[in-house]
């Protein structure tokens, strides 16, 4: 998409586009809006890493994680290392959600 596209599609004239693209001016949360709907991605994705909630920071991280974790076991071709892989995850994710076991070491 050109310069000139962009910013027909914005409402916006391309020196404006320019401005954006080059750091000189900083996008409204109005024309933040129209550019996140034109190219189809939320709002946090087109905010600088400062400028971005915790909250979407924090997904933006686990999404890099799922990707790569996801790419590491596309390559694994042997289906009994998969299976034990998926089976160590779940435990994991069990061994997290359930409340610690008490020390049996302890006496009340």
């Amino acid at each position: 998409m050109t310069q000139a596209g962009l910013g027909e599609s914005m409402g916006l004239p391309c020196r404006q586009v320019r401005k954006y693209e080059k750091g000189h001016a900083r996008l409204n949360p109005e024309h933040l809006s129209r550019l996140a709907n034109i190219f189809q991605v939320p709002v946090s994705a087109l905010e600088e890493p400062g400028d971005m909630p915790r909250d979407a920071a924090a997904a933006l991280v686990e999404t890099a994680q799922l990707l790569r974790m996801t790419k590491a076991f596309s390559r694994i071709r042997d289906p009994r290392i998969r299976d034990g892989l998926i089976y160590m995850l779940e435990q994991m994710a069990e061994a997290q959600e359930a409340p610690p076991s008490p020390d049996p070491r302890i006496i009340d």
